[in-house]
Parts: C-alpha cells; sequence; structure tokens
C-alpha cells in the first residue's frame, strides 16, 4: 500500500473515533434544589344513616310507589370541592319496571340542584336528607310477578367533580 492510501485510511479511522466519541461529549449542567413548601389535599367522605319507608305496600303491584328516607353525613375539605350523590346501582337488582329515583332536599350550605347533584359551598360537615322514591311501573310485564326486591344492601355514592 502506498503511503496516499494508509494515511487516508488512518484519517478516515480517526474520524469515525471522532465522531462515536461525540454522542458522550458532555456539556456544563448544574442543577439545584429549591424549597417549594408542600401540598396537602382535602378529603370526601360519607356516612349514610339508616332511614324508613313511608307508606310502602306489603305486596306491590304496577302503579305502587313508595318513598324511603334517610339521611347522608358528607365531611368535605379541600377549597373549591363540590360533589355529586347518587345511588350505587350495583349495589342492588331491580326487575324489569321497578325504578329508584333519588332526591336531595336543600339544607344549610348545599344546594341542590334537582337532578342528584349538589354544590357544597365550602368545607365543612353537611348532614343532607335524601329521598329515594322507588316506582314500579304500571306497565310492567309479566315476568316481574312474584318477585323479592332485596333493598338491604341499597348504597350511596358521593363523588366529587371539577
Amino acid at each position: 500500500m502506498n503511503k496516499l492510501t494508509k494515511a487516508a485510511i488512518a484519517g478516515a479511522a480517526g474520524i469515525a473515533l471522532l465522531l462515536g466519541g461525540a454522542g458522550s461529549l458532555a456539556l456544563w449542567n448544574a442543577t439545584d434544589t429549591v424549597n417549594a413548601g408542600s401540598i396537602t389535599t382535602g378529603t370526601l367522605e360519607m356516612t349514610a344513616t339508616a332511614g324508613s319507608w313511608t307508606s310502602a305496600p306489603a305486596l306491590w303491584v304496577p302503579g305502587d310507589s313508595a318513598t324511603y328516607s334517610a339521611t347522608v353525613d358528607v365531611t368535605a375539605t379541600g377549597d373549591h370541592i363540590k360533589g355529586t350523590l347518587s345511588i350505587d346501582a350495583t349495589t342492588v337488582t331491580l326487575p324489569s319496571g321497578v325504578t329508584l329515583a333519588l332526591t336531595i332536599a336543600p339544607t344549610s350550605g348545599v344546594n341542590a340542584n334537582g337532578d342528584g347533584t349538589f354544590d357544597i359551598t365550602g368545607a365543612g360537615n353537611y348532614s343532607i336528607p335524601v329521598t329515594v322514591t322507588a316506582t314500579f311501573d304500571s306497565g310492567a310485564d309479566n315476568t316481574s310477578q312474584g318477585q323479592t326486591i332485596d333493598l338491604s344492601g341499597l348504597a350511596f355514592r358521593v363523588d366529587q367533580h371539577a
């Protein structure tokens, strides 16, 4: 091999070595920490008290309805907290033709919106009167005869929303 070819090969190898190491070349940098304090989250808790049925028929037939009245105690901490109160539909099984509807009564510090939602005016403890209306649709079919509807597991649910 002549000197020019050897020099070209050596030069190419040197450039390849330099370029291969370019990815690991570190530029200067620095980091520092600052005491930014801490953030504390709020809470949303609920306890439902046992209630009672009013004028519930012993044996229901299509067209019957009854109401269940109870109190739901909500403890809320946090700025600008709002919530939605509902019946937890996963806790009861209803036959065709039977529906449950929740009504929330306005009370101090709680604005009931008529659609199962309420706005809490700030952090605090709230006792919210609720009514569940069970209705047996007058157009229910024959499959609803002789059914037992177990409402012993009826549960309420409260979810925080923006």
